[in-house]
This record gives structure tokens, C-alpha cells and sequence, in this order.
């Protein structure tokens, strides 16, 4: 995960719950854009790369 103010918690978030998520609803994680702000947890580097990764697109997104 990486770390942030509530401590080392996002990135351990969307592994355990996006794609199962997605999935619930009928989502095929190729079609989607993933869309989040400019905050720093969101956008750490360990972040960016998990994305990368599943081969997650993301909207970019101007702060």
C-alpha cells in the first residue's frame, strides 16, 4: 500500500475491492476509465503502477 495520512490503506482498498467489485456488476475491467483526484495517495507511484498493471485506464485529471 502506500502510505497516507489515515496510514498505509488505498492501494490495499482498490486491490481488494475494484475488481471484485467490477465484476459484481458486470464490468469488464478493460472498459473502464478510472477516474480519481490529484490526491497524493491516490496517485503514488505504487498506485499508478497496480493500475498499470491490471491494465486500468485513468482519466487524467486536472487539480
Amino acid at each position: 500500500g502506500c502510505m497516507a495520512r489515515e496510514g498505509v490503506r488505498y492501494a490495499t482498498k482498490i486491490d481488494d475491492k475494484l475488481k471484485e467489485s467490477l465484476e459484481y456488476y458486470g464490468f469488464n475491467p478493460h472498459d473502464v476509465i478510472f477516474q480519481q483526484d490529484n490526491d497524493p495517495k491516490h496517485t503514488c507511484k505504487e498506485v499508478k503502477e497496480w493500475l498499470e498493471e491490471q491494465d486500468f485506464r485513468t482519466m487524467v485529471w486536472s487539480a
